[in-house]
């Protein structure tokens, strides 16, 4: 292949935690894809155990994509038996991330620039997706369970949930979340930068918990909080997760 094309590209795979991985792709583009698949190929050739059956985050930069080329991204991840759920990065392509069903966690790599509201594709086969657009102090309340396939996104405020949260939802906001109920599914606060936020919840048992570009997911979280009153919260760059 030509190599010569690539110069302004780059593929660099980390680990995020302990059980996530990040997969920062710079430049990416439909001429660019086979970069991405040899990376893969040398990654699962020298590190399997790294990424194999781990959930993935792809951050974005500079990329020039279309529904093609983020499809291919997203077939080339699985291919090598990982799992892409986020992607951090290129706020313009939120659309073709949430066909691919893929969630967007804000552009981080400017955390001073407010992402825009997401814009679900809609679908009868899919729950609605919440999204609270307006720019306000007070925090946005959800008083009904929220079910699997369902995704709220408080911006620019608090989250609360009167209720329980299901497996395979997924609740996120731009500051703080308290879930007056189980936690199961996924809760992601401080989205678009903001290190304070903390996830409150009646019962943890979240399949994935996230502040500010720090992950845990449910394997990571001591069992002695389990089924239990926690606060989850970053300090020194590190998760915590303490019981109330």
């Amino acid at each position: 292949m030509d190599m010569t094309s690539s110069a302004q590209a780059s593929v660099r795979i980390k680990g995020s935690m302990t059980s996530v991985a990040c997969i920062q792709l710079t430049g990416m583009d439909e001429q660019q894809l086979y970069l991405l698949q040899d990376k893969l190929d040398d990654f699962i050739d020298n590190a399997p155990a790294l990424i194999r059956g781990m959930p993935v985050i792809l951050e974005m930069s500079n990329c020039h994509l279309d529904g093609r080329v983020f499809a291919g991204i997203v077939s080339l991840v699985r291919r090598v038996g990982a799992n892409p759920f986020a992607v951090r990065g290129c706020p313009e392509y939120q659309d073709l991330y949430e066909a691919q069903g893929v969630s967007y966690l804000g552009d981080q790599l400017d955390t001073q620039r407010r992402v825009a509201p997401l814009k679900p594709e809609p679908s009868v086969s899919q729950e609605p997706v919440i999204i609270e657009t307006q720019i306000a102090n007070e925090a946005l309340i959800i008083t009904t369970p929220v079910r699997s396939g369902q995704q709220i996104y408080a911006r620019q405020r608090d989250l609360i949930i009167i209720s329980n949260v299901s497996n395979g939802a997924e609740v996120m906001s731009d500051g703080s979340i308290h879930v007056y109920g189980a936690l199961r599914g996924r809760a992601m606060a401080g989205v678009t930068g903001n290190e304070n936020a903390r996830i409150f919840c009646s019962s943890m048992d979240a399949e994935l918990l996230l502040i500010d570009g720090d992950y845990l997911i449910r394997d990571s979280i001591p069992e002695h909080v389990l089924h239990k009153p926690c606060q989850t919260f970053k300090r020194d760059q590190k998760m915590i997760i303490d019981l109330l």
